[in-house]
C-alpha cells in the first residue's frame, strides 16, 4: 500500500488508470482547489463513457444496490423541481448536487479493489495536510493572499476551502489513519509510524488552531458510534469500560464549560449603587456608567467607567487604525477595544488607553476583545466567547456578527418557512427567496448582510422537500448502511463525521459538500463490503 500511486494503477487497465486519475485530481482539489474539484465533476462521467464495457459496469452496478439510495437524493432534488417558482434556482442547485449522482454510480460500475481505494484516500490525506501547512503560513504572516492581514479571524486562513468543511476533511483524515494504524500496524516500519503519528498530532493540533468545533463533536461522535457498532467485537467489560470513558469524557467536557461560564460570571466590580462610581475622568471629562447592566468581561461590567470622547481622541493617537474603523476581524474597533479595556479592569477612558501596552494595543488591532485571548488555549477562548455571545443575544436581542447566536437566527427563520409549506416544501433552490422573505415577516434582528440560509442540511432538506421529502431523504442516507451490514471503522467513522457535520452546515447545496458525501460515502461502502473478502487484481 505504500507504493507509489504511479506503479499502482498503472498495473491496471488503461480504462481504469483514465477514471483513478480523474478521481485522484478530485481529492486534491478538495482542500486545494475548487477548479480541479469541478474538473473532476466533468471528468468522471466522460471517462465513464470513455472508457466502454457498459456490459461489465451494469453488471458490477447491479451487484452493488447499496450504492443506488444515494443517488436516490438526487433523483428526489429532480422530481422536486416542479415545486420551485424560480426553475434557473432550481436547475443550478440540482446541478451543484450532481456527484451525488456520478461518483456513486461510476464507483458503484467499476468496482474499485482496496489497493484503489487506499490509494485515492492517500492522496486525499496528502492533499490536506497541504492545505493545513498553507494555513499555517497564512496564520504566520508567511503568506499572505489577502489585501490586508487576517486579524484573529481563524476563519480566514483557510484560504481554500471554508474552516469548517477543512476541519471536517482533517477529522476524516486522522480516522484514516487510525484505521492503517490497526489494520497495518504490524507491518509497519518504525519510521512510518513516526510519520503517521506526527500527522495526526499535526492535523489534531490544527483543527483546534482554527476552533473547527464541529469537526471535534463530529469524531467524538463516532468514536461513540463505532464503540456501540462493534460492540460484539468487545468482551463485556471492555465494552463497558469504553463507554464508561466515553461518559467521563462527556462529563469532563461539561465541567470544563461550567469552568468557564463560572470565570465569566465573576463579578470583581463590588459597587452596587450609581452614587459609588466616580463622575468624572481625571481629565474632568464626564463618565457613563449604565448601573442596570449585568454585561461583563472577565469579571468586571462592561458599561461603566465610559467616556467615548477621550477614548476616540487617545486611541487615534495610539494607532493606525482609526477609531470609527474596523479591526482586522471585521468587528467595529471601538467595540473591541471597550471589551479587551474592561477586561484588564481599565476604565474606558485616556488613562486606560495609555495603561495598554503595545502588544495589547496590536492584538485589539487584530480583533482580540478580551485579555483572555493571550492569556487562556484556543478551546478556552472558544468556549468563553460562544458563552458571551449568548448572553449578549439574551440581554439585548442582538445576534450579529456571532456565529452560534447566528445560527439560531437562521434556524428560527428555516422552521418558520417549513411551517408555512409543511408537506412538500417549497423546492430546491428556492431557499434563497424563501429566507429573505421570512426574514421580513418575522422581524429578524439580523442585518441584511448577515441574513444567510439555514446552515443545518437537515433543516434545509425540510425547507426544499417538505416533511414527506425529508423523510425520503433520511432513507436515502441510512439505507446503504442497514444493506451492507457492516461495521467497517472507516464506513462509520467518515458517515458519523459527515451526519453530524451535516448540523451545522448545508453540505449538500455546495458543490464540495456533495462531492465528499458521494465519493467517499460510496468508497467506504465498498470496502465495508469487500471486507472480508479481497477482489481479484483485474
Amino acid at each position: 500500500m505504500w507504493k507509489s500511486l504511479y506503479t499502482r494503477v498503472f498495473t491496471i487497465r488503461n480504462t481504469e488508470w483514465l477514471i483513478l486519475f480523474v478521481l485522484a485530481v478530485t481529492v486534491i482539489g478538495m482542500p486545494l482547489s475548487r477548479f480541479m474539484m469541478s474538473f473532476g465533476t466533468v471528468g468522471i462521467p466522460i471517462a465513464w463513457i470513455i472508457s466502454g464495457n457498459y456490459a461489465y459496469k451494469w453488471n458490477n452496478l447491479k451487484q452493488n444496490k447499496f450504492l443506488w439510495p444515494i443517488m436516490g437524493i438526487f433523483v428526489l432534488h429532480l422530481l422536486w423541481i416542479w415545486r420551485t417558482p424560480n426553475s434557473g434556482h432550481a436547475v443550478t442547485e440540482v446541478v451543484d448536487m450532481l456527484p451525488l449522482l456520478f461518483y456513486p454510480f461510476v464507483i458503484g460500475s467499476l468496482q474499485l479493489s482496496r489497493k484503489q481505494i487506499f490509494g485515492i484516500l492517500n492522496i486525499f490525506v496528502i492533499a490536506v495536510i497541504v492545505s493545513t501547512l498553507v494555513s499555517l503560513c497564512v496564520h504566520l504572516g508567511i503568506y499572505s493572499p489577502h489585501k490586508k492581514p487576517v486579524g484573529t479571524n481563524y476563519r480566514d486562513i483557510s484560504i481554500f476551502v471554508s474552516h469548517i468543511r477543512l476541519g471536517v476533511m482533517c477529522m476524516m483524515s486522522v480516522c484514516y489513519i487510525v484505521f492503517l494504524w490497526h489494520s497495518f500496524g504490524k507491518t509497519l516500519k518504525i519510521w512510518q509510524k513516526i510519520i503517521l503519528a506526527t500527522i495526526t498530532i499535526w492535523l489534531l493540533y490544527f483543527t483546534t488552531l482554527i476552533q473547527a468545533a464541529t469537526s471535534w463533536v463530529s469524531v467524538v461522535a463516532a468514536v461513540g458510534v463505532l464503540i456501540v457498532a462493534k460492540r460484539k467485537d468487545f468482551k463485556r467489560w471492555q465494552f463497558y469500560g469504553l463507554l464508561a470513558i466515553m461518559v467521563g469524557f462527556a462529563a469532563t467536557a461539561a465541567w470544563y464549560v461550567k469552568g468557564v461560564y463560572t470565570d465569566m460570571h465573576q463579578v470583581r466590580d463590588t459597587a452596587t449603587e450609581l452614587s459609588e462610581l466616580p463622575e468624572l475622568t481625571q481629565q474632568g471629562n464626564p463618565y457613563t456608567h449604565n448601573i442596570k447592566s449585568e454585561l461583563t468581561e472577565n469579571g468586571y461590567y462592561l458599561y461603566r467607567y465610559i467616556c467615548r470622547e477621550e477614548l476616540e481622541r487617545e486611541w487615534n493617537k495610539r494607532s493606525r487604525i482609526r477609531y470609527d474603523s474596523t479591526d482586522l476581524s471585521g468587528q467595529p474597533i471601538r467595540q473591541t477595544m471597550v471589551r479587551y479595556l474592561t477586561s484588564k479592569g481599565l476604565p474606558k477612558d485616556s488613562s486606560g488607553v495609555w495603561q495598554l501596552t503595545d502588544s495589547d494595543i496590536a492584538g485589539i488591532e487584530n480583533g482580540l476583545a478580551s485579555c483572555i485571548n493571550l492569556e487562556k488555549s484556543n478551546i478556552y477562548r472558544r468556549v468563553y466567547e460562544v458563552l458571551w455571545e449568548l448572553k449578549y443575544y439574551v440581554f439585548f436581542n442582538d445576534p450579529n456578527d456571532k456565529s452560534v447566536c447566528m445560527r439560531i437566527e437562521f434556524f428560527k427563520t428555516g422552521l418558520h418557512i417549513v411551517k408555512k409549506h409543511p408537506w412538500l416544501g417549497s423546492g430546491p433552490g428556492s431557499a434563497k427567496e424563501s429566507f429573505a422573505q421570512a426574514y421580513e415577516e418575522t422581524n429578524s434582528p439580523l442585518r441584511a448582510e448577515n441574513r444567510f440560509l439555514a446552515h443545518n442540511q437537515y433543516l434545509t432538506f425540510a425547507i426544499s422537500l417538505g416533511l414527506i421529502g425529508f423523510v425520503l431523504v433520511l432513507i436515502c442516507m441510512f439505507a446503504p448502511l442497514f444493506m451492507v451490514k457492516s461495521s467497517n471503522f472507516l464506513l462509520v467513522t467518515f458517515c458519523t463525521i459527515m451526519f453530524v457535520s451535516m448540523l451545522d452546515e448545508d453540505t449538500l447545496t455546495r458543490q464540495l459538500g456533495c462531492i465528499m458525501f458521494g465519493l467517499f460515502y460510496a468508497m467506504t461502502l465498498l470496502l465495508a463490503k469487500n471486507s472480508t473478502a479481497r477482489q481479484p487484481e483485474k
